[in-house]
């Protein structure tokens, strides 16, 4: 699930910024080792200024959900 904030929150983040993207996981327990490599791959993707940039500029969840899934 993917939120974005209206107002952006304090976080502690180690950039010192508001938080106004939030991402959260659900999985099953009996999938050992592929949270670690869902959340690594949401983060090298969130790491990208510009598909952050495009995230708070998609209009509706289809476009978010294109965004997430390009290359």
């Amino acid at each position: 699930m993917l939120l974005r904030l209206r107002q952006p929150i304090d976080f502690d983040a180690l950039d010192g910024k508001p938080i106004d993207i939030v991402f959260l996981l659900l999985l099953p327990e009996s999938t050992k080792g592929e949270q670690l490599s869902a959340l690594a791959c949401v983060a090298r993707k969130l790491r990208s200024p510009a598909v952050k940039t495009a995230l708070r500029q998609a209009r509706d969840a289809t476009q978010t959900l294109r965004l997430l899934e390009s290359e």
